[in-house]
């Protein structure tokens, strides 16, 4: 049975939109969520809602922002087995992947409470008898972009922060998450109490995407951007949001390497290998791409690693003691496939 979502939200309103888009488990395809596919117009409006919204939430005091993101991570926290049940349904995660996200995602919420009463500016040089002060200030509207491979810590460390400090929020998750990526932190801002279009969410499918991301980009009321993705669409955003002088701040993907030196403990490099290698799938910035080992242990090491990865059991993400589970999508599983045999021809065994 699918999951039930109330809509969008935008301006402290749940809507639909004139189309949905459907929204899979990775796992074995089963429509999860019918969630509303939104369009350039829907974008618009709810940044016009959080451009509106700005001005109050930035003169509220910043100790009352504080104690709603206490709140709320008290009300994510009250909710953390629900929460990792839909990383594993909805992102294809793995149970422990999934018990690591939410535990992680929990503590960004009182960090970025605290980010309040730090320092909000500097007493710079100045002449005699003159006082000099830079003040840190909210910017305004802030589009928060975030992905579909670890949607809560990433939208948690994207939006947080910023929502915290004054700024108003226009969140897009990842159409692959569009739920523990977007509604899901709507629905826990509106039970802590966040005033009506300081947080707005717009789902939407991939037919949609670069129109409703353009708009977050692009619309002159947005003053920042905060996006986590590919490298290729980061440098689209980054070069339009330059255009426009905006702050922009991107996390891409890498091209990770380990170093295996003839003097490395094996046990603990194979470990290494296997966990960096392996975890969510490999679908993380931050996994292993390639291992790089002296000539001299090469054999010793492989005699090691390659039972560790045996080991692995693969399967659907219900069962917990499956370690791997699916790639995010068909377009995932294609693009590994058809690198798969490009290597093959270029001489990998």
């Amino acid at each position: 049975m699918a999951k039930l979502i109330e809509g969008m939200y935008i301006g402290g309103t749940w809507s639909g939109a004139k189309q949905t888009f459907k929204d899979r488990n990775p796992s074995d395809g089963s429509v999860w969520a019918n969630v509303p596919d939104a369009t350039a117009k829907d974008a618009r409006k709810a940044i016009k809602a959080a451009h509106e919204a700005f001005p109050a939430w930035a003169e509220m005091p910043f100790n009352k922002r504080s104690h709603i993101l206490i709140k709320a991570g008290e009300i994510f926290e009250s909710r953390r087995e629900e929460i990792a049940a839909a990383v594993v349904e909805e992102g294809g995660g793995w149970f422990g992947k999934a018990m690591f996200e939410t535990g992680y995602t929990a503590e960004i919420f009182p960090a970025a409470a605290a980010a309040n009463y730090g320092s909000i500016g500097d007493v710079l040089p100045s002449e005699f008898g003159k006082l000099s002060l830079a003040v840190r200030r909210p910017i305004g509207v802030v589009s928060v972009i975030s992905p579909w491979n670890f949607p809560l810590i990433l939208t948690g460390r994207g939006m947080l922060f910023p929502l915290v400090a004054g700024n108003t929020i226009v969140l897009k998750p990842s159409e692959d998450t569009p739920y523990i990526g977007g509604l899901l932190w709507a629905e826990i801002f509106e039970e802590a109490g966040l005033p009506k279009g300081v947080l707005n969410v717009v789902t939407c499918s991939r037919d949609h995407v670069a129109a409703v991301g353009d708009e977050l980009v692009e619309n002159p009321l947005v003053k920042g951007i905060s996006f986590t993705g590919s490298t290729p669409v980061g440098r689209q955003i980054a070069a339009k949001a330059g255009a426009h002088l905006k702050k922009c701040c991107v996390e891409l993907g890498g091209k990770n390497s380990l170093l295996v030196l003839d003097d490395a403990d094996l046990e603990r490099a194979t470990q290494a290998a296997n966990f960096g290698a392996f975890m969510h799938q490999g679908q993380i910035c931050m996994s292993i791409e390639r291992v790089i080992v002296h000539e001299k242990i090469y054999d010793a090491f492989i005699e090691k690693f390659l039972p560790r990865v045996a080991k692995l059991k693969v399967g659907t993400t219900t069962d917990k003691g499956n370690i791997l589970g699916p790639v995010i999508n068909n377009r995932a599983a294609k693009r590994i496939k058809k690198q798969f045999k490009d290597a093959k021809k270029k001489g990998a065994k």
